[in-house]
């Protein structure tokens, strides 16, 4: 069987889909909802701009939403990560 390949998304397709998931519209939304994790407006379009995706914004909020990040940055899996998923992680720990 052959592997399929990953596709991996930009950093503006990650954070779409991240606010479509969260109800979020725009990226002042974003900061306000998240603003416990230092995240401010120039870092937003800076990212954005340079096309780097915000690993260390989107992990923590991720863990915190329990969203998959194989959905978000590979297109793999479910939206969100189910219970067996979480326990099965807090054991390896």
């Amino acid at each position: 069987m052959k592997d399929l390949p990953i596709i991996l998304n930009s950093a503006d397709e990650v954070l779409k889909k991240l606010y479509k998931v969260l109800g979020i519209k725009y990226d002042q939304d974003f900061i306000k909802k998240y603003n416990h994790h230092d995240i401010t407006a120039a870092l937003i379009t800076k990212r954005r701009l340079r096309n780097s995706i915000p690993y260390d914004i989107i992990t923590k909020i991720a863990i915190e939403e329990k969203i998959s990040l194989n959905w978000l940055l590979l297109n793999q899996g479910t939206v969100y990560l189910n219970e067996k998923t979480l326990d099965n992680t807090r054991e390896e720990q």
